[in-house]
């Protein structure tokens, strides 16, 4: 008789092993101890929850090529939970190959690994087929399961199905195993459980229902992987099929991306307006609970200053494990001012203003430059931009003509 209620804990993309090449060699070591505690902690929310099974949906490593030691600490993680079944498809980070690291996983009783001779793991006591198909390489033009519908016909009946799958349901272009949903219609799945996006998407349905599901990456890697992260907890309940899910975040690495205006700091003195700043981001960023925490700070806005950014960082340094701060922020100018200036800034904008005011001057500057195609509305654009630009290259001794 099969168990009424099933629970599987979804994961994929931890990419251990990660180069991390922006932090120097201290924090990196930091960075890639914390994503090795990070499916250490996996570990521990499956056993915390009695989870039937532990699915990984691709990429637990970032490479092909993983040193000894974080092969032999991932192997004995493994076995700490031998009352949980490990379904393990690899991705196109740690594809499988004849004499991959993979081969060691087979050794462990509880680690079920997808490989090019086997596509499903059946589990008579939950009623339950798992699906998969390995990545062989870095990439996958067409969809990895094609030619093998035949056999999901023939053997998903009186099964619960789940397709365990690293993939890409979002781009039909992928060079990452693109999947069609109208197949996984076709097919007829129960639910599935995807790898490979890496931020955290809502359960796309398909028209006959089926929950497709990414989990995102269980940690963050860049300021492109920004916000929580962590592992689905599925429960099923085996008579109605009835699917729900429950998200639980992991806070071992956090990476942040946070824009701050500083219009309306006071910008008279140098100084002052750089201890304005920094005490704006101090008092705005809430510090994550994360153990370590990344953050890109954008700084947005018009000043009338350049800010010396060198010093910013040197000084906020301490606060943050790592901390990058770009500047988006615009000089603002005087324009009334400007045009009586004897300058070549006068001069500009001079030229600028008639530019603006008269289109058959700015018709016959389009001609000689050889854009006379180019819309009036994206010239006046253009000409904005370049005299911003050549403003603010004399207000801060920046050669214009340099690149």
């Amino acid at each position: 008789m099969p168990k009424e209620k099933i629970k599987i804990l979804h994961s994929a993309d931890f990419h251990l092993g990660s180069p991390f090449k922006f932090l120097d060699s201290a924090k990196r070591k930091t960075v890639q101890e914390a994503q090795l505690n990070s499916f250490y902690e996996i570990l521990k929310i499956a056993k915390k929850y009695s989870v039937d099974f532990l699915i990984i949906a691709g990429d637990l490593f970032d490479s092909v090529q993983v040193d000894n030691l974080s092969l032999q600490r991932v192997f004995e993680g493994f076995q700490t939970i031998p009352e949980i079944k490990i379904i393990i498809n690899p991705g196109n980070h740690d594809y499988w190959h004849i004499n991959s690291y993979w081969n060691k996983f087979e050794e462990l009783k509880n680690v079920y690994l997808f490989d090019p001779e086997t596509l499903y793991f059946e589990f008579p006591e939950w009623n339950i087929t798992f699906w998969g198909k390995a990545f062989t390489g870095q990439s996958a033009l067409y969809n990895l399961w094609k030619d093998a519908d035949e056999l999901v016909y023939a053997k998903k009946r009186n099964h619960l199905n789940i397709l365990v799958q690293h993939g890409d349901i979002l781009n039909r272009e992928s060079h990452y195993n693109p999947i069609s949903i109208d197949w996984i219609d076709k097919l007829g799945f129960d639910l599935v459980q995807l790898g490979h996006i890496h931020n955290i998407i809502e359960p796309y349905y398909t028209s006959r229902k089926i929950p497709c599901l990414y989990n995102g990456c269980v940690q963050g890697r860049d300021f492109d992987e920004t916000g929580k992260k962590g592992a689905q907890l599925i429960e099923i309940d085996n008579n109605s099929n009835k699917i729900s899910m429950t998200f639980l975040p992991i806070y071992q690495i956090y990476f942040d991306q946070i824009q701050l205006d500083v219009s309306n700091l006071e910008q008279e003195d140098n100084i002052r307006f750089n201890e304005n700043i920094m005490q704006k981001i101090l008092s705005d960023i809430n510090i994550k609970t994360a153990k370590l925490n990344l953050y890109q700070l954008i700084l947005i806005g018009n000043v009338s200053k350049k800010i010396n950014l060198n010093l910013l960082t040197k000084k906020l340094e301490p606060y943050f494990f790592y901390l990058e701060i770009q500047d988006q922020t615009k000089i603002k100018f005087n324009y009334k001012e400007l045009l009586q200036e004897h300058s070549l800034r006068g001069d500009v904008s001079r030229y600028a203003k008639k530019l603006a005011v008269q289109p058959d001057l700015l018709s016959q500057v389009l001609d000689d430059l050889g854009m006379e195609n180019l819309p009036l509305k994206d010239a006046m654009r253009m000409i904005e931009q370049a005299y911003y630009y050549t403003m603010q290259a004399e207000e801060q001794d920046i050669d214009i003509y340099e690149n």
